[in-house]
């Protein structure tokens, strides 16, 4: 099943690490990489993983922050339904742009699934702008909680209020943070 995972990007620490892996993909040469942690990650992986696969990891792995909104199988719906309105449709071209055409993903960590999009923050102030306008057009339904939250994402096709909820919360805690958003897709 294909999962989408949106959280919070350090921009600040990319900046730290890119150029020291940008140099590593150009010349072939993992080790050449400095850096403790990303060092520490690229040791962890398999031999046969490509450099772009592995310039990928550590910057998922270093930059990705915050708690995750993970859209398993639903993001392609739950655009659909943003799409409804003008504000939701700026929004889901925003998402989509970032899920599904690669936004500020550079050529040397391209790769097919791992981190496959990342919004900056501007770009992430203009998704919540967008959200707010969408979130006082719909009908507000009460927030749910405990085990009626739980249940609503186990039930196929529904559950969009929660995601839509969650997707808000954590573009508001990146924009206040001054972070971008990632977003990494898996094939299960």
């Amino acid at each position: 099943m294909a999962t989408w995972t949106f959280s919070g990007f350090d921009w600040s620490r990319y900046r730290s690490v890119a150029p020291q892996l940008r140099r590593a993909a150009q010349s072939g040469d993992l080790k050449r990489v400095a850096d403790p942690e990303a060092a520490d990650i690229i040791a962890a992986l398999s031999p046969a993983t490509g450099v772009a696969m592995a310039c990928n990891c550590v910057i998922s792995e270093l930059c990705s922050v915050g708690s995750p909104v993970v859209f398993r199988g639903t993001l392609p719906a739950f655009l659909r339904m943003l799409g409804t309105s003008v504000p939701g449709e700026e929004a889901a071209d925003i998402i989509g742009e970032a899920a599904f055409a690669g936004s500020n993903v550079e050529s040397w960590f391209h790769v097919e699934w791992g981190l496959v999009g990342i919004l900056t923050w501007a770009s992430l102030d203009h998704l919540k702008s967008h959200l707010e306008a969408y979130c006082r057009e719909v009908p507000e339904t009460p927030r749910r909680g405990g085990i009626a939250r739980l249940m609503g994402r186990l039930k196929p096709g529904e559950g969009y209020e929660t995601l839509l909820e969650d997707l808000v919360d954590l573009v508001n805690e990146c924009t206040a943070s001054r972070l971008g958003l990632a977003v990494v897709y898996a094939d299960n």
